[in-house]
């Protein structure tokens, strides 16, 4: 990847006032991964930019800049040979931190989930990391993932690096000091609202905790394994990716399985991952089944992704969301052979936005038909 920002936008200059008003904006339409509806103070950015010590801060990385209000602070900190590495999932934000540092090198900006850093570092041929700064609203995360990344920040920082996050409520205190083993806490009144800027320093100690967990993790993950091997076993189970996210009336899906237990009982289900901006709450769909004998039979079905509140049926990370339906509970097939079921998009628009991945699973309940 290279240095410097890649997309370039033309935009009239905006007053302080103009630029607030964009951040208030975009931020009460993406609350949850900005978990801020004002920019930081620049008492704040100071605060978190003085944790950096210039002359070891080779690597930096910051996660959910916004704005890119603090990351301005962190760059005067910076040596004209340091790297900062920035993670936004907001659109917006990422065309506006492009905007802004498209002529400073030393800037990486990328649009992904924090939590995929590790593959971007392996690409880049980064070790470590000196510093983290983090303005995720982990509060507001699932733990799950939380978790997730700030164990991906502990294991890529350098001993004697720091993680920097800024909060502004004491809830997830305990969180870091378990995840990295220390914390220091300033307060910074002088903020709207006041915030709390968290400091964690690894050293051998946290170190040493880190591969004990990480230990433990690869322990759990083999159990896991092995219970998998104990879990769900499907007769079939296929994903097919749907072009560009605009499922058309034309796109039908075709799944082909073969038959040859007419005495098993079977669970049927349809997968779906879909933007989180996905316009509906539910999907309508055809249904076409063909049987090994060539006779057919069609069902029309609503299944909804979002329920009255706008949460999703599924789980979702970053921008996109999975779930699960149940088709039918204990169906069986009369006939040996091979069985084609196509999913066909009914609902009124054509093309329909936001459906990445369409996917049948056909699972074997393990109890027969009496």
């Amino acid at each position: 990847m290279s240095g410097s920002p890649a997309i370039h936008h033309k935009i009239r200059k905006q007053t302080v006032g103009q630029q607030r008003l964009d951040f208030l904006r975009e931020s009460f339409r993406n609350l949850r991964s900005t978990g801020s509806v004002a920019p930081s103070s620049r008492f704040l950015c100071r605060a978190i930019a003085e944790k950096i010590d210039p002359l070891r801060a080779k690597v930096v990385v910051e996660l959910g800049p916004g704005d890119g209000v603090i990351t301005h602070f962190i760059l005067k900190r910076l040596q004209p040979d340091a790297q900062l590495l920035i993670f936004e999932i907001n659109e917006a934000f990422v065309k506006k931190l492009h905007i802004a540092f498209q002529h400073d090198k030393r800037v990486v900006i990328i649009y992904d989930s924090a939590e995929n850093m590790g593959r971007y570092f392996d690409e880049m041929g980064i070790k470590q990391v000196d510093y983290f700064i983090s303005g995720i609203p982990f509060i507001m995360l699932p733990e799950v993932l939380a978790e997730r990344i700030t164990s991906a920040c502990l294991h890529w920082l350098a001993v004697g690096g720091r993680f920097v996050q800024f909060h502004y409520f004491p809830l997830m205190l305990h969180f870091y000091k378990r995840i990295f083993g220390n914390m220091d806490v300033d307060v910074v009144p002088l903020n709207i609202p006041p915030a709390l800027v968290v400091c964690c320093e690894k050293d051998s100690q946290t170190q040493t905790r880190f591969l004990n967990m990480l230990s433990r993790s690869i322990f759990v993950v083999l159990i896991a394994i092995f219970m998998a091997s104990c879990g769900p076993d499907y007769l079939f189970e296929e994903e097919k990716k749907i072009a560009d996210g605009q499922w058309t009336y034309r796109d039908t899906l075709d799944f082909r399985f073969t038959v040859t237990d007419t005495a098993q009982l079977y669970n049927l289900f349809a997968d779906f991952e879909y933007a989180d901006t996905f316009q509906t709450h539910n999907i309508y769909l055809k249904l076409h089944t063909r049987f090994p004998d060539g006779k057919r039979m069609t069902r029309i079905r609503s299944f909804d992704l979002f329920d009255a509140q706008g949460n999703s049926a599924g789980k979702c990370s970053g921008h996109r969301c999975n779930t699960r339906i149940l088709l039918q509970d204990k169906a069986y097939f009369n006939l040996q052979g091979e069985y084609m079921i196509t999913l066909e998009q009914f609902t009124r628009r054509d093309p329909l936005p936001g459906v990445n991945v369409v996917g049948l699973a056909v699972e074997k309940t393990g109890a027969l038909r009496r």
